[in-house]
């Protein structure tokens, strides 16, 4: 039998007892991955993009909104126009 890994994100309006009117929203979405295929191909592409644009496999990548990633130090890489359009011209 093959493992897998489930990863799992919301986004929106979270709120059970009110309701944001200006985002009414809440999405939860997920991605579901075999465990050989994640261990050999999705983890050596993940590294790929952390050293060619922050030199370091080191690194969490969280992304807290469209302008911000935040590392796993702490600190907040604010990011450009021309950094967010390279990240979407990627091809995985």
């Amino acid at each position: 039998m093959k493992n897998y890994y489930l990863f799992l994100d919301e986004s929106g309006h979270h709120g059970l007892k009110t309701v944001d009117q200006q985002y009414p929203i809440l999405l939860l979405c997920g991605c579901l991955i075999e465990e050989d295929y994640y261990n050999n191909e999705v983890t050596r592409q993940i590294n790929d993009l952390k050293l060619k644009y922050f030199k370091t496999t080191e690194i969490i990548l969280h992304f807290h909104n469209q302008y911000q990633i935040i590392l796993n130090n702490g600190s907040i890489f604010v990011s450009s126009d021309r950094f967010r359009n390279r990240f979407a011209d990627i091809d995985f």
